[in-house]
C-alpha cells in the first residue's frame, strides 16, 4: 500500500475553516385554566416584554502561560461566546417513528456562526417533562432552542410548558392572532352575535371570535413573548422568542430554515443584565458604548481546525494522544474510529479551547462571579477569562506540532483544516 505524505493544510482551500418590541396582551389565561377569558375595556393587562440574563461557565479554570490583564464582568459579557442549549420534543422521536434530523442543523448552523451547542435533550410530549427540562438548561446554557409541539392539538404543549418554567401567565398575543388569520386564511369572517357598530367598539374581542379554536390555542402564549422577524420577506413566519427561549417548529423543513436565519441573526449574543444601562453602569461613552454593542452582536471567531487521518487503529495511539492532550490543555482534541474501511483507521480533530481553562463551561456566570471576587479581593491582575483567535491558533499550531512528533510517521495519511469526520 502506497503511503500519502504527510501534509499541512495551512493555506486556504475548499476544506479550509474560514475565520470562519414587547406587545399589549388584553386576554389572559392562568397556567392551570384553558379557559380564556375577555378583559374589561377599563382594566387591560400590558406587559412589557424583557430579556433575562442566565450566564454560566465551568467551574475550574486552569492555570495557562496566556497573558494576564484585568478582566471586569462587563468585558465578560461583550467577550464571551454564547452557549444554546436545544430541546428536541417529539413522541414520535423516542418511539422510533421517524428520525430526527434537527439536531443535526441546529449543530450546523450555530457551529458555522460560532456559536456553541453545548448541550441536546430530546424528550417526550408531556407538558411536565418539557418545564423541567427548560428550567434544567436555564442553569446551563446562555440560549434555549425548542423544536416541535407548538401546533394545535392536544399533544402540542411546548407554548404552556415554557410559561410554565418561567413562572408566566399565559396571554392571547394579538399580532400573533393576527398573524394566524392572515397567513391561515380560514375563518376569515366574523361569527355569529358580533355585529358591524361592535366591532368597530370592540376590534379585540372581534379579533378573537374570528380564531378557530386551533388557532386560539396557537396564538396564547407567555406574557413576555416577542415575534421576531429575522427577513424582511413578508410571507416568511417571524420565530418566537420568550426571555432567552427560542420556540422553532418540528418541522425539519422549518426548522431547518428557521435555525439558519436565528444563528445568523444577532438574536443569540451574549445576553446582558435587565436594569439600569449597563453604560450608565460602567461609565461607558456613546463611541465605546456602540462599540460594545457592535462586540455583543458578533460572537467571536473559533481557532483554525486540523484533521489528522491514519492508517492505525486508536488502541495504537492512545499512548501519544493522551500525552499531547496532557501537554497542551488549551486545546481540544477529539478521536473517532473508521470502521469498514481497508486504508483509513483513525481521525484526530484539534480546535483552539476560547475560555482560558476549559471548553466544557456552558456560559459565563460561574467565571463571571470569579472575575467579581477577584476585582473585590484588589487583585491588579488575573489569568483572561478568554483567548483571541490569534492565541487560539497558536495553542492548535504547537499541539498539532507536538502530536505529529509523537505519532509514528508512516500512520499519518494526511493532515488537512476539512471540518467534517467524512473521508471523501
Amino acid at each position: 500500500k502506497k503511503k500519502a505524505k504527510s501534509k499541512l493544510a495551512s493555506q486556504t482551500g475548499d476544506g479550509k475553516v474560514e475565520d470562519a418590541p414587547a406587545h399589549t396582551s388584553d386576554v389572559t389565561m392562568s397556567q392551570t385554566s384553558s379557559t380564556v377569558s375577555l378583559p374589561t375595556d377599563e382594566n387591560e393587562t400590558k406587559l412589557t416584554a424583557s430579556i433575562s440574563t442566565i450566564l454560566n461557565v465551568d467551574d475550574d479554570v486552569r492555570d495557562s502561560g496566556a497573558k494576564t490583564d484585568v478582566v471586569s464582568s462587563n468585558q465578560l459579557s461583550c467577550l464571551g461566546r454564547p452557549t444554546v442549549g436545544l430541546i428536541v420534543i417529539g413522541d414520535e422521536l423516542l418511539k422510533g417513528m421517524t428520525p430526527d434530523s434537527n439536531i443535526i442543523s441546529a449543530a450546523k448552523a450555530l457551529r458555522s456562526n460560532n456559536i456553541s451547542l453545548s448541550r441536546v435533550s430530546i424528550i417526550s410530549d408531556d407538558g411536565q417533562d418539557i418545564a423541567d427540562e427548560i428550567r434544567r438548561f436555564k442553569k446551563e446554557v446562555d440560549f434555549i432552542i425548542t423544536s416541535g409541539g407548538i401546533g394545535p392539538t392536544h399533544d402540542d404543549v411546548t407554548i404552556k410548558s415554557v410559561a410554565e418554567a418561567l413562572g408566566l401567565d399565559l396571554a392571547l398575543h394579538y399580532p400573533m392572532a393576527e398573524l394566524l388569520l392572515d397567513k391561515m386564511r380560514t375563518n376569515s369572517t366574523t361569527k355569529s352575535g358580533c355585529d358591524d357598530d361592535n366591532s368597530e367598539k370592540h376590534p379585540k374581542r372581534t379579533l378573537i371570535r374570528q380564531l378557530s379554536e386551533g388557532q386560539v390555542k396557537m396564538a396564547t402564549l407567555p406574557t413576555s413573548s416577542e415575534l421576531q422577524y429575522l427577513t424582511d420577506d413578508s410571507e416568511e413566519w417571524p420565530v418566537l422568542q420568550c426571555q432567552n427561549i427560542f420556540i422553532l417548529p418540528g418541522v425539519p423543513a422549518y426548522f431547518d430554515s428557521k435555525i439558519n436565519l436565528l444563528a445568523a441573526s444577532s438574536k443569540l449574543a451574549q445576553p446582558t443584565t435587565i436594569g439600569e444601562s449597563k453604560d450608565e453602569e460602567i461609565g461607558l461613552s456613546m463611541d465605546q458604548s456602540a462599540e460594545t454593542d457592535k462586540q455583543q452582536s458578533t460572537p467571536p471567531p473559533r481557532s483554525d481546525t486540523y484533521r489528522i487521518v491514519l492508517s492505525l487503529e486508536e488502541d495504537n495511539i492512545v499512548s501519544a494522544l493522551n500525552a499531547s492532550v496532557a501537554a497542551h490543555p488549551h486545546v481540544s482534541f477529539g478521536s473517532y474510529p473508521i470502521v469498514n474501511d481497508p486504508e483509513y483507521k483513525t481521525i484526530i480533530t484539534l480546535e483552539g479551547r476560547f475560555y482560558n481553562g476549559g471548553y466544557r463551561g456552558s456560559g459565563s456566570q460561574k467565571l463571571l462571579e470569579k472575575s467579581e471576587a477577584n476585582d473585590i479581593k484588589g487583585k491588579k491582575e488575573t489569568q483572561s477569562l478568554f483567548f483571541s483567535k490569534e492565541e487560539m491558533d497558536k495553542n492548535v499550531e504547537s499541539a498539532l506540532s507536538d502530536l505529529k512528533t509523537r505519532l509514528p510517521e508512516e500512520g499519518i495519511l494526511c493532515i488537512d483544516s476539512c471540518d467534517d469526520l467524512r473521508i471523501k
